[in-house]
């Protein structure tokens, strides 16, 4: 999932670099392949951390948590595209992650759907196996 949303967002900056040119990167102190370069680190990174917290969303609450640090990821490495490394990073700049991950929690909690019961197990087989030469023993 990580490599598909890595993907998506740089289709997302190539398709603005051919329609503007190195312009709105050189604007922000960055290059097209930096920015997809970033794009793909933060999916190999933030693909596994979902995928761990994936099972929690049985639950209202972990349903929340995993929407909302989803939000976080994302929006950082987004961020980080215009901002530079997040270790420079004022308060105000840490908001927009940090409010958007607030939102898409509560957004989780709210729109929460239990998940469905399982499907009823099959009737066991009995399956037994007999020589040729043997009578079948549901015959005796």
């Amino acid at each position: 999932m990580g490599a598909i949303m890595a993907s998506a967002f740089s289709l997302y900056v190539v398709s603005l670099y051919l329609m503007r040119g190195n312009a709105p990167f050189g604007k922000l102190d960055t290059s097209l392949w930096a920015s997809v370069l970033r794009y793909y680190v933060a999916g190999f990174v933030a693909g596994p951390i979902i995928g761990i917290v994936w099972p929690l969303r049985i639950t209202r609450i972990g349903n929340g948590v995993v929407a909302g640090l989803g939000a976080f990821l994302v929006y950082t490495v987004a961020w980080m595209t215009q901002e530079g490394s997040p270790l420079k990073w004022s308060l105000e700049d840490w908001a927009g992650p940090l409010g958007l991950g607030v939102l898409f929690f509560l957004g989780g909690i709210v729109f929460y759907q239990p998940p469905p019961p399982p499907p009823p197990l099959p009737e066991p087989v009995w399956l037994r196996t007999t020589l040729p030469e043997d009578k079948d023993p549901d015959e005796v």
